[in-house]
């Protein structure tokens, strides 16, 4: 079941999905695949079943979804939206998760921002200013090329951790994924940490809060003094 499953998401994404399909019969090493959009390229069979995977998920929310190895894009509010190193983050969460949170208009402080994903729904939503968060050094510079692939110009990223009060933490250059953990990195780089009434200090009055940093959220909500100023809050817990 799982393997017919699988073919019809290479039937969805591919023009050549029997070969395809027939390279993971054989569990081959490399592969031509040709998109939809009649773009080919030569990938490991590992990434040629993520094309299609994403591909899926995004085709059930989004029209004229292109995919390719590292850059995917689709139509968002009729416009077409770019972004780089989509297996890192979570596209269809960070569009789809955030929309009772009131954006246009408004300043909003994302705190994950993984590759800017939901830097990016937020701004298309309208959003007056986006400060967005993200420690990670590998994610955020996915992030950093996302913002430019899109043209926003209201979106500020900013190369940071975010927990009970200031200081550093040393993170790797690895690659990381949505979902990861903070984890100090003796070989790492070094990196700010920021309470959230630094950030505000810093950075103006907000409007709205998005936190999703995969634990860091209590010391941050906790020993802040000024998130009561914040009108919208949406907060992932563990």
């Amino acid at each position: 079941m799982r393997y017919i499953s699988a073919v019809k998401r290479y039937r969805e994404t591919f023009r050549n999905w029997g070969r395809v399909a027939l390279a993971r019969a054989l569990n081959a090493d490399r592969i031509r695949v040709v998109t939809r959009a009649g773009k080919e390229f030569v990938v490991d069979l590992r990434t040629a079943m993520s094309m299609a995977s994403f591909h899926h998920a995004l085709s059930q929310h989004f029209e004229g979804v292109d995919v390719e190895p590292e850059r995917v894009s689709f139509v968002y509010k009729d416009r077409r939206v770019v972004f780089y190193g989509y297996r890192h983050g979570n596209i269809v969460e960070a569009f789809n998760d955030y929309l009772w949170l009131t954006a246009s208009g408004r300043r909003v402080l994302d705190v994950g921002a993984s590759i800017g994903d939901t830097a990016v729904a937020f701004a298309l939503r309208g959003a007056k200013r986006v400060v967005a968060v993200e420690p990670y050094p590998f994610v955020f510079d996915y992030a950093k090329k996302n913002i430019e692939a899109n043209g926003l110009s209201n979106v500020e990223l900013v190369n940071a951790a975010v927990g009970e009060k200031d200081g550093t933490i040393k993170l790797s250059t690895e690659p990381t994924f949505s979902g990861t953990s903070l984890k100090e990195s003796a070989d790492g780089v070094e990196v700010p940490v920021y309470s959230l009434d630094s950030l505000i200090a810093r950075y103006g009055s907000f409007d709205v809060l998005k936190i999703d940093c995969e634990g860091c959220e209590y010391n941050a909500v906790l020993n802040s003094e000024r998130i009561a100023g914040i009108q919208e809050l949406q907060i992932e817990y563990h």
